[in-house]
């Protein structure tokens, strides 16, 4: 399909970043990058929702009322979950560029659909490409 040629499907070709006709060594190292940027990503996010949660729970003006411990706790709760997320997504990308350990990263693409919209393309790509019957031959060999 050529870019800009109008066709009933052409949303779904658009989708598809990792083609078959993509040579192994290539898709291998397109799916690791997303997995590296999507991983400094949520580390970056991380850095900045486990301090400001915290900022919320330690105030100087006196203590701080109910509503924002708990709001203090929500961010700093999901700071460490968005940065354990993307020590574990980097770990997969490692993996996908060393053709090792394919449950653990479909384990993690699955973790990264939570994050809508960017870490629901990341998990869903990431589990069509390692579904592909050849990548999974070549991951038992």
């Amino acid at each position: 399909m050529v870019f800009g040629e109008k066709t009933g499907d052409w949303h779904f070709a658009m989708t598809n970043i990792f083609s078959y006709a993509t040579p192994l060594p290539r898709a291998f190292g397109k799916v690791a990058r997303l997995h590296y940027v999507f991983g400094t990503g949520t580390l970056g996010a991380a850095a900045l929702l486990g301090p400001f949660g915290l900022l919320n729970v330690i105030t100087i003006d006196g203590p701080p009322s109910v509503d924002e411990v708990r709001q203090g706790y929500l961010y700093m709760t999901l700071g460490a979950y968005l940065f354990f997320l993307g020590i574990l997504s980097i770990r997969s990308g490692i993996m996908i560029s060393w053709h090792k350990a394919r449950n653990f990263s479909v384990f993690v693409s699955i973790a990264n659909c939570v994050f809508f919209p960017i870490g629901t393309i990341v998990g869903i790509q990431t589990l069509k490409f390692l579904r592909r019957p050849d990548i999974r031959t070549h991951y038992s060999q």
